[in-house]
């Protein structure tokens, strides 16, 4: 496997670790409801345009997997 590819492999986990983490505070942590509407709004798109992110860093690994 070539260099670039496990970097991005190594990128794709990383961020798959912090969407967890994001996820878990969006969802059961009761912090994020003391949050204000607009922090609520911006972590909840920050969470979207990382899952983004993971889906296009997976498709390009797959490519330069073949």
């Amino acid at each position: 496997m070539e260099d670039h590819v496990k970097r991005m492999i190594a990128e794709r986990t990383e961020l798959e670790e912090k969407m967890r983490k994001l996820g878990d505070f969006i969802t059961t942590n009761k912090g994020f409801a003391l949050l204000s509407d607009e922090k609520q709004f911006l972590m909840r798109q920050q969470y979207e345009y990382m899952t983004n992110y993971q889906g296009v860093l997976q498709r390009r690994i797959e490519l330069e997997s073949y």
